[in-house]
């Protein structure tokens, strides 16, 4: 009895004295382009001064100067040679590992959802929640095929979206579920 009383507090002066887990609140864009650098940032909580990203791909990363433990700031180039899809990505300090946040993997460029898409093909990343309408705007031509690709169900959203398209003088062209 003597030696696990005395084992105890050997144990807890052996447990190191680290901060809390990383936590992932929201990512600027929840997609990287294969084989190109593309900046993702974090805010979350507990991040610390030095945190990594944890892919389950080859990827180099590069960690921005001025980080926060609020927010960090990467450079992420996925090898070209992963497979495009749906991947998890934890965020690991000293305090431990995040819970995963999902996010895509493909060829196109990726972007923050904005009022005007750009030029095509693009990824745009946002957030839309409950009536909440968005909507971004680009100059398309007449029989230009357009594909619009809601990826909410997918990542666990009960989002329910519908996608409408619009003529410059507002006149609905098609909509889909």
């Amino acid at each position: 009895m003597s030696r696990v009383v005395t084992l105890l507090p050997l144990l807890l002066l052996a447990a190191p004295a680290s901060g809390a887990e990383p936590a992932v609140r929201a990512l600027n864009i929840r997609g990287l382009q294969l084989n190109a650098p593309t900046t993702v940032t974090i805010d979350g909580d507990d991040l610390g001064k030095a945190p990594k990203l944890l892919l389950p791909f080859a990827a180099k990363q590069t960690l921005a100067d001025k980080n926060t433990d609020k927010q960090a700031v990467f450079t992420v180039t996925p090898d070209a040679a992963v497979p495009p899809g749906l991947y998890h990505l934890r965020v690991v300090s000293n305090g431990g590992v995040s819970l995963p946040t999902v996010i895509a993997m493909d060829a196109l460029p990726q972007r923050p959802f904005a009022p005007e898409a750009g030029s095509f093909p693009v990824a745009l990343h946002g957030a839309v929640g409950g009536s909440q309408v968005v909507e971004t705007t680009f100059a398309g031509t007449a029989g230009q095929k357009v594909l619009v690709e809601v990826e909410a169900q997918r990542l666990g959203s009960k989002l329910r979206p519908v996608a409408h398209l619009y003529t410059a003088k507002r006149l609905q062209l098609a909509w889909s579920w």
